[in-house]
């Protein structure tokens, strides 16, 4: 039998030395041991062990967690940075349940900044948002006080495991100096922790709505009174400071279901700010309606206010001592303005109902301050909300009061107004009849001015009718008179061709005779042409006078003035074969057929292509060589209306008889190429006939464009 080597006892005995240690170590792990249930339910902040990184292997109850590190999740996330350095890690806990809980229906509360899933004995229970070490895929909850029921089997030892997140995207702060718990977990009786959460959130929500309809209400009616008189603008700052109000409180109440936890920490810096912003619409307002100097403390205070906006982000455990800080200095100035309020008689019992709710402020807020620091922050919070009613009673007591005030000096100035009336009634009596009296003889007088001025009206009327008859008058005779002379002269002088020709032809100078006999030919052209051209000036003024007799009828606008174009441009071509003129149309595709007279709008067209020509013929003859005669055509589709548009690149129209153009025998042509009444025949025909419009853009020199407008409706 061989001997064995002392070298290779002394190892083994060191090996299951070691093991017997390790095996001591891990029996020592805490267990932390569940015997009863108080009413508010027992926290779990002890016997916790905390491990970095993520395993799923970590919920299972048979891991080995004794080298994790001891930790107490209930902290402020703030106060555990080596959870906000691994951004993911697990939490394990051991728990020895007495027999007779397990036979109860069990409720975990949880509080909680982060993403967590939470097993039990290896086992996932609830997945409280989303765990991941990706910012955009974690979803954290902010929880003050969930109640999730579960049920344990009947062995005695439970393992707990959390498995959470907490990433550094993440926003979070202690503004409200409650705390951001990493994770705190309650196990209480499953009715019992369901009755004590409905209750605290039915408190909450009783006190949030309360102060929050209260501030609307508040901020509405300062604001209507303000606006309705817009005489008092210390009411315009109080009401937007309850406004304010109002909406930091909605922004306190979104804290109940934050979308987040970053949210959560916004929701309260937002409300937080809107609340020192309207403390300063309060604190301006009071200055105001009291009339008050803004002395060092006023700036003071403002300052203070507009530093705590960032304070609030560069402090962390102690920002409601800054906010809190903020509120007794203001409430102290405030309480200064209505002591020398009183002191001095203003406002009446205003300046007395806000000392003594604003006393009433500070009973409550004192108190919420010491129960802050001892820990007791449920209460706290109960204290300031009863105490925050003070302020929109107060302000409500003293809007009723200075109505009742002013009610009061309306009912004495309406008491006084009725005496006046009294003493002042028998003047009054005597002045009505004088003024009866004074205004029946100004009536008289008013009704016989009115007649004598009915009379000279219609003399005026008469003498401008004549006058425009006289006008029409003259201008018709001196369009008829310069034909006429032609005519009279021609025959003058053909009345003694023809005694010369009887002279020659009793001589026998048949010669001579026939000379005489052209001439006199010549001359009865003459007359004939002047004749013509009275009858032309007669008929167009029976075409002026009379009014638009042709049935309309659905028209193409777009071939009825490329038809006439044509007929014009050809009419001018056949007496000068080599016109060469441009011809540019520019119809509207979508132009439908409207209703007009076809012949009427036919002459308009007509007139304004042959005015077009003319205009053009001028010009030739003293344009350049490179000059192009052009006329363009264009129709357009307005909104309730068709506009078609005559222009032409010829002499243009002196801006000094361009608004005579339209007058009846107005013409700038030359004596015995016009008669002036075209233009005017086609204006009334647009305008009286058609409803219409015609106008003209010309520039002397560069042509000329008219413009004519149809309504479609």
């Amino acid at each position: 039998m061989d001997l064995i080597d002392p070298l290779t006892l002394l190892m083994n005995y060191l090996v299951w030395l070691l093991l017997g240690l390790s095996t001591s170590v891990s029996l020592a792990q805490p267990i932390v041991r569940i015997d009863s249930l108080p009413p508010q339910g027992l926290l779990l902040n002890k016997g916790w062990t905390w491990h970095s990184g993520d395993n799923p292997v970590w919920a299972k109850a048979d891991v080995d967690d004794s080298k994790w590190e001891n930790i107490d999740p209930t902290k402020d996330i703030h106060d555990l940075p080596q959870v906000r350095r691994a951004q993911i890690g697990w939490f394990r806990l051991k728990l020895q349940v007495d027999s007779t809980l397990l036979q109860q229906a069990l409720a975990l509360v949880v509080r909680q900044v982060g993403a967590s899933e939470i097993y039990v004995d290896g086992r996932l229970i609830y997945q409280l948002g989303v765990v991941s070490t990706v910012p955009e895929q974690e979803q954290t909850t902010y929880l003050k006080g969930e109640v999730y029921s579960f049920h344990l089997s009947g062995q005695p030892t439970h393992q707990l495991a959390v498995r959470y997140s907490f990433t550094k995207a993440n926003f979070y702060h202690n503004i409200d100096g409650f705390g951001n718990p990493c994770l705190a977990l309650y196990i209480e009786n499953s009715n019992q922790g369901h009755s004590n959460v409905l209750y605290n959130n039915l408190i909450n929500f009783v006190l949030e709505f309360a102060l929050t309809t209260l501030h609307l209400l508040l901020g509405v009616t300062f604001l209507f009174f303000y606006f309705s008189f817009n005489t008092h603008k210390p009411y315009l700052f109080f009401g937007l400071f309850a406004l304010g109000t109002f909406t930091a409180h909605i922004f306190f109440t979104l804290r109940i279901r934050p979308k987040s936890a970053s949210f959560d920490a916004l929701y309260y810096y937002v409300g937080y700010v809107i609340t020192n912003i309207s403390l300063l619409f309060l604190l301006v307002g009071i200055y105001a309606f009291y009339a008050r100097p803004k002395g060092p403390l006023f700036y003071g205070l403002v300052g203070y206010a507009i530093l705590t906006l960032p304070g609030m982000l560069l402090f962390y455990n102690d920002v409601w001592m800054l906010n809190s800080g903020l509120y007794l200095i203001f409430n102290l100035d405030t309480l200064r303005q209505y002591w020398y309020a009183m002191k001095s008689h203003q406002a009446g019992a205003g300046a007395r109902t806000l000392f003594v709710t604003n006393l009433v402020f500070f009973v409550f807020f004192l108190p919420s301050l010491a129960l802050r620091l001892a820990s007791l922050g449920g209460w706290a919070y109960i204290s300031i909300s009863i105490g925050l009613f003070a302020t929109p009673i107060g302000y409500s007591l003293f809007l009723a009061g200075e109505f009742a005030r002013t009610a009061h000096i309306l009912r004495k100035r309406v008491v006084e107004v009725e005496e006046l009336s009294a003493e002042k009634q028998q003047i009054l009596s005597a002045q009505n009849e004088t003024l009866e009296r004074q205004v029946a003889e100004r009536t008289t007088e008013l009704h016989q001015s009115l007649t004598d001025l009915k009379a000279t009206q219609t003399q005026l009327i008469q003498k401008e009718k004549l006058a425009s008859l006289g006008e029409l008058t003259a201008g018709i005779a001196h369009e008829i008179q310069n034909p006429l002379n032609f005519v009279n002269n021609f025959s003058e002088v053909s009345a003694e061709l023809v005694s010369e020709l009887k002279d020659e032809l009793t001589k026998g100078d048949t010669d001579e005779a026939k000379a005489i006999a052209d001439d006199l030919a010549q001359n009865l052209q003459k007359i004939t042409h002047h004749g013509s051209r009275v009858s032309a000036i007669v008929k167009g003024m029976l075409e002026h006078s009379r009014t638009v007799t042709g049935e309309r009828q659905l028209t193409e606008l777009n071939a009825l003035a490329d038809e006439y174009l044509r007929l014009a441009y050809q009419g001018l071509k056949a007496k000068d074969k080599g016109l060469n003129w441009d011809l540019v149309t520019d119809f509207a595709s979508d132009l439908g057929p409207i209703e007009v007279v076809p012949q009427e709008i036919g002459r308009v067209l007509l007139n304004l292509y042959t005015n077009a020509f003319y205009a053009l013929q001028q010009k030739l003859k003293t344009a350049p060589i490179e000059y192009h005669p052009t006329v363009w055509v264009s129709t357009h589709h307005l909104a309730n209306a068709v506009e078609m548009r005559i222009k032409d690149n010829g002499t243009g129209i002196p801006e000094s008889v361009k608004s005579k153009i339209f007058q009846p025998f107005f013409t700038t042509k030359p004596t015995g190429e016009g008669t002036g009444l075209g233009l005017s025949l086609s204006y009334d025909i647009v305008t009286k006939g058609h409803g219409g419009r015609l106008s003209v853009e010309s520039v002397e020199g560069d042509g000329s464009e008219f413009v004519i407008t149809l309504p479609t409706t």
